[in-house]
């Protein structure tokens, strides 16, 4: 089974961070199976990036679409 990291660049800059809305947007996700899914190591996890904010990587979700 292809994994979703298996479809990082490497050599690509990480890019920008989402919010959740434009990651629910994005791949028709609820909290609850994104939550699932990141339990599995199946979903990107988010990152912290100030204190009461979170963003995903915008690579590392279109690495999941595509995997």
């Amino acid at each position: 089974m292809t994994h979703w990291r298996d479809f990082l660049d490497a050599d690509a800059p990480g890019g920008d961070y989402l919010p959740w809305s434009v990651v629910k947007r994005r791949t028709s996700l609820s909290r609850t199976t994104a939550w699932r899914l990141q339990k599995r190591g199946e979903f990107p996890e988010p990152y912290n990036i100030s204190p009461g904010r979170v963003g995903y990587r915008e690579d590392e979700v279109k690495a999941w679409q595509i995997s």
